[in-house]
């Protein structure tokens, strides 16, 4: 793999009209990390809330629907405000807002060791805690996405296995925590562990400093009538026909330094080195043009045929083009890139994430109050089921990326076999009342859903250029707010209506299988013709 060529690296290339590409791998494996550890402590965080003031809550006059309130309204706030994160990642780098929003999040979990009444616990917990969430999490996947493309499933499977182990061992934690401490001491120890994100958050350095040259074999071309340059054998250049690798500097044929070196290495083939290099030269001369547009254009290798129903024409234009005479909503629509509402591919696809994820998630909240009023089990067979399935998703998010390859099938094809593995498995869970029918039932679910929480992050990315993917993110969390706002009254209304869980799970079922039906739909509809020649 190519060495880190430092900071000022592509600016140098740049002046050179070298074409540079994401690493996809090098420090990358760095940003790796440091999403695992954003995530292991804010998210371990959110589904440990309960736990932690599951006891407390009548001391401060809270009930069990005011604890669900606050947990409504920090996902509420964490997805709707994601919409900022497109023009944030605009102009700030994604450590800047991961920084920041690491910092929020401190702030927040440690003004809930201290809060002792429902609205400071709304704003606290609510609010701030949620407004931070919504800037860590996104600019850790974008960092991803713009690090890594051939490698881009493995990366975020090895990133979802790190955030993963916060589920295991945080509850551990605190269960210990709450035997010696209250539960605000308890809050404030967690919050010395979350104070870890905002250094992890350090690690999200920008793309720019860690870009390579892009691997090309340019052959040396002949001239007519010359054949002793036939006979050179082709040599691997990395980077264009501007520059050389002869084992020294990148940049030494191209500032004239080491001539003697670059002679000797150069069998002698009747012409001299100059007469080769003047040639190579007018060969750059004449494809100045074309290797100035590849050196200014950030390459997605692993975009797939989604990318080309965005027009880029309009990137070749200035910024200042347009401006002066452009409305108020017209530059509301160019700050957050709402024109990718225009774009049914977008839309669809968002909107079925959207879907899909708001079912899973009111599952997973309903499960225990399920299994108690329906199935009869108590605590400790709860938790061996949710310890099971927790260690299965665990193992899966790890092997996904690999059961991937070796089937050969897309990122979208396997996100949509997991969808419908967890609308099968929630079925039967509710058909198999048995203690250990459930319990196997619960592996295929965790199965399932490792495979899902890896490749839900990289379905946008596959469709979206990566100039834009934080504002298709945003985006796609405002939808997801929508849906629990929606469809979150709905479950519960349904529960009221029927008296059953029953009937609860198959709704959610049918508005989770919506996101493969409409998709689907969309591929046969949207189908496109085969150009005649």
């Amino acid at each position: 793999m190519a060495r880190n060529h430092g900071k000022y690296f592509s600016q140098k290339a740049l002046a050179r009209g070298i074409a540079l590409e994401a690493p996809d791998g090098g420090w990358g494996w760095a940003v790796v990390l440091a999403f695992g550890l954003n995530h292991i402590f804010i998210v371990a965080v959110i589904q440990n809330f309960s736990l932690i003031y599951s006891n407390a809550i009548e001391g401060f006059g809270i009930t069990v629907a005011n604890l669900s309130l606050i947990l409504n309204i920090n996902s509420a706030v964490n997805n709707a405000l994601g919409l900022l994160n497109g023009p944030l990642l605009k102009k700030y780098s994604c450590r800047q807002v991961a920084v920041f929003g690491g910092l929020l999040v401190f702030s927040g979990t440690y003004l809930t060791s201290m809060a002792v009444s429902m609205p400071y616990f709304i704003m606290s917990f609510g609010v701030i805690f949620g407004l931070g969430f919504s800037l860590v999490s996104p600019a850790s996947v974008y960092s991803i996405n713009s690090y890594f493309t051939k490698r881009r499933a493995r990366a975020m499977g090895l990133a979802m296995t790190i955030s993963g182990l916060g589920n295991v061992l945080l509850p551990l934690a605190v269960s210990f925590l709450l035997r010696y401490y209250t539960a605000s001491q308890t809050m404030l120890i967690v919050a010395a562990l979350v104070l870890h994100c905002v250094p992890a958050s350090l690690l999200l350095q920008p793309v720019q400093w860690h870009r390579v040259p892009v691997k090309e074999q340019v052959p040396l071309l002949p001239q007519e009538g010359d054949d002793t340059l036939q006979t050179v054998p082709r040599r691997t250049r990395t980077a264009t026909l501007t520059s050389v690798d002869v084992g020294n500097s990148l940049f030494a044929v191209a500032d004239g330094d080491h001539d003697d070196q670059y002679q000797q290495r150069l069998p002698k083939l009747g012409r001299s080195v100059s007469q080769q290099r003047k040639n190579s030269d007018q060969i750059m001369e004449e494809d100045t043009n074309s290797l100035e547009n590849i050196s200014l254009t950030i390459r997605d290798d692993s975009s797939s045929d989604g990318n080309e129903e965005f027009d880029t024409s309009a990137e070749t234009q200035s910024p200042e083009q347009g401006q002066e005479n452009k409305s108020c909503f017209g530059k509301i629509v160019d700050l957050f890139d709402l024109d990718l509402l225009t774009n049914p591919t977008y839309v669809i696809t968002a909107a079925g994430i959207a879907l899909a994820f708001c079912a899973e998630i009111n599952f997973f909240l309903l499960t225990p109050v399920i299994f108690k009023e329906l199935h009869g089990f108590d605590t400790y067979q709860i938790a061996k089921y949710q310890s099971s399935l927790a260690t299965t998703d665990l193992i899966f998010r790890l092997l996904a990326p690999y059961i991937a390859e070796f089937l050969k099938l897309s990122n979208r094809s396997m996100y949509l076999i997991s969808i419908v593995g967890l609308s099968l498995f929630r079925a039967l869970v509710m058909i198999f009342l048995e203690y250990e029918y459930v319990m196997v039932m619960g592996l295929f679910l965790g199965m399932a859903k490792g495979v899902r929480t890896v490749f839900m992050p990289l379905i946008l990315p596959a469709i979206v250029p990566l100039h834009r993917l934080p504002s298709a993110i945003g985006l796609s969390m405002l939808m997801k707010s929508i849906a629990f706002m929606t469809l979150g009254p709905v479950f519960g209304t349904i529960k009221d209506v029927t008296g059953s869980f029953v009937y609860v799970v198959i709704a959610i079922n049918i508005v989770a299988m919506l996101t493969a039906v409409v998709w689907l739909t969309k591929d046969f509809c949207f189908k496109k013709k085969p150009t005649e020649d």
